[in-house]
């Protein structure tokens, strides 16, 4: 999955989001879970363009980010409901 996400930077900016969440969940700062609510709002934009370009080449990275999303979305309820909303947004509008 490194590799894919080298050539899909919204799925680079997922990972990154998942890693932060984890390790402030290992060490708690309140940095890293507002560094994991960044990348995750660098990664949503272009990720929410895919739909719409309809490209098969893509569609492994999709599927990875929408596997980080789900991981995502429960770690981040007490954070920001916000974020919620979104990525129920992705997945109505996917």
């Amino acid at each position: 999955m490194p590799r894919m996400a080298v050539a899909h930077p919204f799925l680079m900016h997922g990972l990154l989001a998942a890693s932060a969440l984890h390790l402030s969940s290992v060490i708690p700062s309140r940095s890293k879970i507002a560094i994991a609510l960044e990348e995750e709002q660098l990664a949503l934009p272009s990720f929410w363009s895919l739909p719409a370009s309809n490209n098969p080449e893509s569609s492994h990275a999709v599927f990875a980010f929408s596997g980080v999303v789900i991981t995502y979305v429960p770690a981040t309820t007490f954070v920001d409901k916000y974020v919620i909303s979104r990525c129920y947004q992705i997945l109505v509008n996917f």
